[in-house]
């Protein structure tokens, strides 16, 4: 932006590159990059999907976001070349994806149960996998450091590191931030990462529960309470409970709290996990399988809160329950849940087995109860993709995160499977409604209009935009999400100026 003015302490008017297109008379807010949008919003959207892979059937997606060379990077098992586990880099454009050359990660045969995160003290993306090799029949826990190159939208890959010289299985993986390392989570066993250049070193192994009987792990981290909080189940107890445990990192080991039952006394373990923070309210959210009953198996969502290294839940929701159809057939699978920090959402995607069909749902979560509310009921899900014949791994969350947070075009990404296109491997994009004026974001009104990339001249704080109309002199105004102005504040409330006659309006910037 370049201010211009007599005054070079009293800035009236800034310059700059419009956003979208910005009419003349309108609310400016600046965004992230320094350019200029209308005060308003954005209306949901959901993309088509586009391929990055069609070669053969995809399985087991697993997805991070590339913060600083700002792309998506999805791994997945290739099931027509030995299941290799490959990764392929996406940049996201408007409500569309182009996707580079997937990479294989390794070219041992089925390198399965990918999980895959974005560190971003270092900007590498870390794969963790068991290494299941042919030859070897080893089955150990490793892991590759990987490099992307924006260029071109590719990924290269270090040396593998092994961290478990075992069995390995039902694995995820997080990135603590705040500690800058990788935590990796299987059975009942955690172990803290530290990436230097392209390649991973690690601690000490630490267990947590009392018993080797878990089946499924989900892993995030809490940046507000410099946290990680595990899901996980345990097979052993009778009631076969669902448990999520607050993890501590300090240098290279890590520690557990006491665990908090969340799920349990179903006709088998809760399973297929997803957990994620929610940093506007501080709490985070969990979803998993749960098969109340022999055939049918529910959704199941619980929000809790951190409190040291103690956890405590609201009352669990069942999510595929609704009004107006016979759900006694019917059954969920294969939830993934991300978190939308721009729209303050928690975004859900799952398989349902009577439309054989994948959809999503948006849920907003309740501090005062740590309670969600549905934005759809069962019977008005957003369908996405297509039937995929039956073959619920399609969209399985279990040893990685599915759908991932694009923080810079402020979208979600979903991977998912189309088998009316030969099983391909697809992405979609997609945009939660959302009002795109902040608290602080607001800097004035428009004086004249710009197309999309155009400069547009904006009137700030102390200057006098004349170019509106409906006003009353003498009133306060404030900015509305629909970017108009009004004398009721909106949700957030944003003073607009004081209004000196029916067309002019002193700038409150």
């Amino acid at each position: 932006m370049r201010i211009i003015g007599n005054d070079p302490d009293v800035p009236r008017q800034t310059q700059g590159v419009a956003s979208g297109a910005l009419a003349n008379g309108k609310p400016v807010v600046v965004n992230a990059d320094g350019t200029l949008s209308i005060a308003g919003t954005v209306a949901q959207n959901l993309g088509s999907g586009n391929t990055f892979e069609n070669s053969g059937q995809t399985l087991e997606h697993a997805s991070a976001y590339d913060s600083y060379n700002k792309r998506i990077v999805i791994i997945y098992q290739d099931n027509d070349n030995l299941r290799l586990l490959t990764a392929v880099v996406g940049a996201v454009s408007g409500n569309s994806i182009s996707f580079g050359t997937p990479v294989v990660v390794k070219s041992d045969e089925e390198n399965e149960y990918g999980s895959v995160v974005f560190d971003s003290t270092n900007n590498k993306i870390v794969v963790v996998y068991r290494d299941d090799n042919a030859s070897a029949s080893t089955f150990y826990g490793a892991a590759r450091v990987g490099t992307v190159d924006p260029s071109d939208n590719s990924i290269s890959f270090g040396t593998k590191v092994i961290f478990e010289s075992a069995t390995t299985n039902y694995m995820s993986s997080c990135f603590d931030s705040t500690n800058g390392k990788v935590a990796i989570f299987w059975r009942n066993k955690g172990i803290v990462g530290t990436v230097s250049g392209t390649s991973i070193s690690f601690g000490s192994t630490t267990t947590f529960g009392s018993n080797n009987n878990t089946t499924d792990t989900a892993a995030v981290h809490d940046t507000t309470n410099n946290k990680i909080i595990l899901a996980y189940n345990d097979t052993t107890p009778s009631n076969d409970p669902a448990y999520c445990v607050v993890a501590t990192i300090s240098g290279t080991s890590i520690s557990f709290g006491t665990p908090a039952v969340f799920a349990e006394n179903g006709s088998y373990p809760a399973s297929s996990f997803s957990v994620v923070h929610d940093s506007g309210n501080n709490r985070f959210v969990v979803t998993a399988k749960f098969q109340g009953g022999l055939v049918v198996s529910n959704l199941i969502i619980a929000v809790g809160t951190v409190s040291g290294t103690s956890i405590t839940f609201g009352t669990r929701q069942n999510w595929t329950s609704g009004s107006g159809s016979d759900h006694s057939s019917e059954s969920g699978f294969s939830p993934s849940a991300v978190y939308d920090p721009a729209a303050g959402k928690v975004v859900l995607t799952y398989y349902r087995s009577k439309s054989s069909k994948s959809y999503l749902n948006i849920a907003t979560v309740d501090p005062s109860d740590n309670s969600v509310t549905l934005d759809y009921n069962f019977d008005t899900y957003t369908q996405f993709g297509l039937s995929i014949n039956g073959n619920n791994n399609s969209y399985v969350h279990r040893f990685g995160r599915q759908t991932v947070y694009d923080s810079d075009n402020k979208v979600v990404i979903i991977p998912f499977r189309d088998s009316s296109d030969n099983d391909y491997g697809k992405a979609l994009v997609f945009t939660n409604a959302r009002a795109t004026i902040t608290s602080e974001n607001y800097i004035g009104v428009s004086r004249s209009g710009a197309a999309d990339g155009g400069t547009v001249l904006v009137n700030t704080q102390g200057a006098i935009a004349d170019n509106l109309s409906g006003l009353t002199a003498g009133k306060s105004y404030y900015v509305q999400t629909d970017a108009t102005f009004s004398t009721t504040p909106d949700d957030p409330s944003v003073f607009a100026g004081t209004a000196v006659s029916a067309t002019k309006l002193i700038v409150k910037g």
